[in-house]
């Protein structure tokens, strides 16, 4: 086990930005956070149901490598678009 890197709030308010591309899509900026706080650069992070991959793309930009597994080809295909 391992602490966050920095204490959290349990609840946390963000919206979604733009167009949801997903029903269950998070906030971008949410996802950069709670990341940042639980890994640190280089580490991998695991999306097993990736939908829009707002996930990864967020573990990318924030110096992490990321894993998505989708079983829906539509948001597969829209996940490695993105």
């Amino acid at each position: 086990p391992r602490d966050l890197l920095k204490p959290m709030f349990a609840v946390q308010e963000y919206k979604v930005i733009g167009q949801k591309l997903h029903p269950a899509q998070k906030p971008f900026e949410l996802l950069k956070i709670l990341i940042e706080n639980s890994t640190v650069g280089g580490e991998t992070v695991l999306d097993p149901f990736m939908g829009s991959g707002e996930t990864l793309r967020a573990a990318r930009e924030t110096g992490r490598k990321g894993i998505g597994i989708e079983k829906e080809l539509e948001w597969f295909n829209l996940a490695s678009s993105v």
